[in-house]
């Protein structure tokens, strides 16, 4: 699924909104997203718009949202959504029950294979890889002592090499868990061990995410950033434009590109947005090449 370009903008601004707690402000940017895309979308972001809806108290959009998502969409893990506080406001609702009804019965029809056990695993997996980064990025910006932040290098180091013998063993054994199996979500956190591996681990199951990302199992750009940066340690170059180095005079730039001329249009073709947009984000400015 290729999506506007308006439409993913929308979402890039809801999705931080959320981050910072602003519901209100996010629904009004996923409600204009789906507005504009006549109401379609990946589920993980009507998801999520149905989170906003229900932590603002628009009821009747946040159930409108559910059930869009599970007629249309063939969602099935109602056990996140029992479990989601956004949705405790809605949990006496009638409305809601026959929500619930409507996503087992979809499981039962689209998911009989969904393992929600399996997905929490992978889940608590990708939890741990983002707390220790966190903790890493919130030393260096303080300047905390050097003993600091190696203790935590270290313990990433672990936390990676941990997570990532979890991964391998799974889709050496048991191949890719697509997301009838383990959720959007679930392969999101695979996706996301791979991406901090070392490279070999990467190049081999570079095949699986080219074919999760065809599935839609996991979103097209992300494809983007794995070839990207296998590409970059590789031969320091990248298709993308996805990773960042420092300059000469430290400021931040994109790893050179190959045919940087035409990196727009395979940015086009994957999903992601113009290069100029996307750098302008991070405090780039860039003139694309002719």
């Amino acid at each position: 699924m290729i999506l506007p370009e308006e439409f993913s903008k929308h979402v890039r601004v809801a999705d931080s909104l959320m981050t910072a707690g602003n519901y209100a402000l996010a629904a009004d940017s996923y409600r204009k997203a789906f507005s504009d895309y006549k109401w379609k979308g990946p589920v993980p972001d009507r998801l999520n718009a149905a989170r906003a809806y229900a932590y603002t108290g628009q009821n009747e959009s946040a159930l409108a949202a559910l059930q869009l998502l599970c007629e249309t969409e063939r969602f099935f893990d109602h056990p996140s959504i029992l479990k989601d506080k956004a949705f405790e406001g809605l949990r006496n609702d009638p409305r809601f029950k026959q929500v619930l009804q409507c996503i087992r019965a979809s499981q039962q029809k689209h998911a009989p294979k969904f393992n929600p056990e399996l997905r929490d695993q992978l889940l608590a997996l990708k939890k741990e890889d983002q707390e220790v980064r966190s903790a890493l990025d919130a030393a260096v910006k303080r300047n905390a002592p050097a003993v600091t932040i190696n203790e935590i290098s270290t313990r990433m180091l672990a936390t990676d090499s941990a997570n990532i013998a979890f991964v391998a063993d799974l889709l050496d054994h048991k191949g890719w868990p697509d997301k009838f199996t383990v959720d959007f979500t679930g392969c999101d956190a695979i996706f996301l061990i791979i991406q901090h591996a070392p490279l070999e681990t990467q190049k081999k199951y570079l095949p699986m995410i080219q074919q999760a990302a065809k599935t839609l199992d996991i979103p097209p750009p992300n494809l983007a950033l794995l070839t990207d940066r296998i590409s970059v340690r590789e031969n320091g170059t990248q298709l993308y434009g996805t990773q960042i180095t420092m300059g000469p005079s430290g400021e931040k730039i994109p790893f050179p590109i190959t045919d940087e001329a035409g990196v727009n249009k395979r940015r086009k073709a994957i999903g992601l947005p113009p290069l100029e947009d996307y750098l302008k984000m991070l405090g780039i400015t860039y003139v694309p090449k002719q």
